[in-house]
């Protein structure tokens, strides 16, 4: 059972629906995360992962960041095979049966085996 700290629409009898929004857009920003500094050694991990799942072919797990309000944002995972790395633009492909992403290298955040 949800408290009415939890629900507090469902506990008031009248509620704008400009209210509704603007509280929901509220829960929704306290999501959203600075973009987090890697470590050397993380890099560089990420780097070995890239280059060894285009040779061999072999599949893995990313996590990004992602821009949604400035500097803040949110963190996206995808799985796929990675295709190419893009030097010019500091992007890698990551490639699956379903879709294709471009992610900046500068947002990389972690990369593993699946």
């Amino acid at each position: 059972m949800a408290s009415k700290k939890d629900d507090i629409f469902g506990s008031m009898r009248f509620v704008l629906p400009e209210h509704r929004v603007l509280y929901v857009e509220h829960l929704e920003d306290e999501k959203l995360v600075p973009l987090p500094i890697l470590e050397e050694d993380e890099m560089q991990e990420i780097n070995s992962m890239m280059h060894e799942s285009i040779h061999s072919n072999q599949a893995v797990r990313v996590n990004w960041w992602r821009s949604t309000k400035g500097e803040l944002g949110i963190v996206d995972e995808a799985s796929g095979w990675v295709q190419k790395i893009d030097m010019i633009n500091q992007r890698v492909k990551l490639m699956n049966q379903e879709e294709v992403h471009w992610i900046n290298m500068n947002q990389l955040l972690r990369m593993r085996w699946m």
